[in-house]
């Protein structure tokens, strides 16, 4: 076991973490593992592993629909797709997802204030990100903006609405004055 990249990933950070995604030895599926050192006296004594499966973290990411049109997805700190709702998409470059989703873009997005609007599939999608603690990990929600704007716009028209009907008033109680 200590030529495993999960041993050596927790003997390097000499802390909690977690691993790059791997291919179990026997099955071959893809699997992360937070892993800590065990330290006895200051001294390396082994290595604590708990493996997950991608398909467990795809599952949980796929159930983030915040509007019929949106979704989120994970990405680590290389660019590299760890979690999305769409299955083929684990492990590829996220600059599959869309050309202008950088390994930069993605880390500034992770610490911006702003949302960055993207056009995927033919629609306008807001970014949000967030960064996965204890991890180089971060959480992508791509809002459908015109979904999430939707109640905006509605808001707008009935007030739109509003004040022609007032300024309607006003004048027939000018007129009448």
């Amino acid at each position: 076991p200590t030529a495993r990249p999960w041993y050596k990933t927790a003997v390097q950070a000499g802390k909690l973490a977690v691993t790059k995604p791997y291919g179990d030895s026997t099955t071959g599926v893809p699997y992360v593992a937070f892993v800590a050192p065990m330290l006895r006296g200051g001294k390396l004594e082994g290595v604590l592993s708990g493996a997950v499966p991608l398909d467990g973290v795809r599952e949980v990411v796929a159930a983030i629909r915040p509007t019929p049109g949106s979704f989120g997805f994970v990405v680590n700190s290389d660019g590299q797709v760890i979690a999305h709702a769409d299955a083929k998409l684990a492990l590829k470059p996220v600059t599959e997802i869309s050309s202008v989703l950088t390994p930069a873009t993605m880390a500034s997005l992770a610490t911006s204030d702003k949302p960055l609007e993207v056009e995927m599939d033919g629609a306008a999608k807001l970014l949000k990100g967030r960064p996965v603690h204890g991890t180089d990990w971060t959480l992508i929600v791509a809002l459908d903006k015109a979904e999430a704007t939707a109640g905006l716009r509605s808001v707008l028209h009935t007030l739109a609405i509003a004040i022609v009907l007032l300024a309607v008033a006003a004048a027939g109680v000018a007129a009448l004055l």
